[in-house]
């Protein structure tokens, strides 16, 4: 029973569109407070989005040095 949920669940992933998403996301560079993780957050925002997730945030810290409690 529970692989079968598994089965449904793996057949349902767009296998192409999810590896089309990863050759983009991997485009980026990926450094701390570089442009490139920002575009690479935006990236996935924007698929979350498509994917139907309505409460999707792309939060940012500042990152100059100084420590901080959140």
């Amino acid at each position: 029973m529970r692989e079968d949920r598994v089965r449904r669940a793996l057949d349902a992933v767009p296998v192409d569109e999810v590896m089309a998403l990863l050759g983009r996301l991997v485009g980026h560079d990926r450094y701390q407070a570089s442009a490139g993780i920002h575009a690479a957050a935006a990236l996935i925002a924007q698929a979350a989005r498509d994917a139907g997730l309505s409460d999707v945030a792309v939060l940012e810290f500042p990152a100059d040095g100084e420590q901080r409690f959140w």
